[in-house]
């Protein structure tokens, strides 16, 4: 399982309904090597109501009130690819081994569920556009200046089930989002340095109990929460 995969983000939090948590960067040379914790963990903050079980690389099956939907505050918990790097020109040089998507004043995130571009970045200039709703990235600047797709609900994508889901600079410690993973904008910048697409690096978010219950099945590093 996750043989490929070299580069491990594993965000956990006390509890489901928990904001404050801590996220781990792990890697490792090959599938047959345990992973290595690369630095001290750093504190990050989820949604505002806690966490979901979110539409990523694992199927759950899971009682539909514990699903995250659009909307609903919470950051999803899974197993998650990550998407491109997004952000403003300056902060391009920090991402030297991921594909990068520079915000411009058009570029938009697209929350509509019925629209065909739903969890999708897109110019509206480009596109015949069909949606009510839209994030407008250079709206939030000073969160999305520097920042990444967590590839939640695109495989397939499924409306109402949550979109534009990324991980960004926060507002601050204790300061839930919408249902973003966020954090300290220098830590963020060290984690984006260090992401290498080579690597199909992972992003595993679970509370404790999940954590500790799944740690032999989804083969996950040993460690203790902080």
């Amino acid at each position: 399982m996750w043989n490929e995969n070299l580069q491990l983000l594993l965000v956990v939090t006390p509890e489901w309904n928990s904001v404050d948590g801590v996220l781990y960067r792990y890697e490792r040379d090959n599938s047959s090597q345990d992973w290595e914790l690369i630095d001290n963990p750093v504190v990050i903050a989820v949604g505002k109501k806690g966490m979901a079980w979110g539409n990523g690389l694992v199927k759950l099956n899971t009682d539909s009130e514990t699903l995250k939907t659009e909307g609903d505050l919470k950051t999803p918990a899974g197993i998650f690819s990550i998407g491109t790097v997004f952000g403003d020109r300056t902060n391009q040089s920090c991402c030297k081994k991921m594909p990068y998507l520079e915000i411009t004043e058009n570029l938009e995130c697209v929350d509509d569920p019925k629209s065909a571009f739903y969890n999708q970045f897109v110019d509206p200039h480009s596109v015949t556009k069909d949606w009510s709703s839209s994030e407008k990235m250079s709206d939030y600047l000073s969160l999305y200046k520097l920042g990444f797709f967590i590839n939640h609900n695109v495989d397939p994508v499924m409306p109402t089930h949550g979109s534009c889901i990324f991980a960004h600079i926060w507002s601050g410690p204790g300061e839930g989002t919408a249902g973003c993973t966020s954090m300290d904008e220098n830590d963020l910048k060290t984690v984006v340095q260090w992401l290498d697409a080579d690597k199909k690096p992972l992003l595993i978010q679970l509370p404790i109990e999940e954590v500790i219950r799944h740690q032999k099945q989804w083969q996950l590093p040993e460690m203790i929460y902080q």
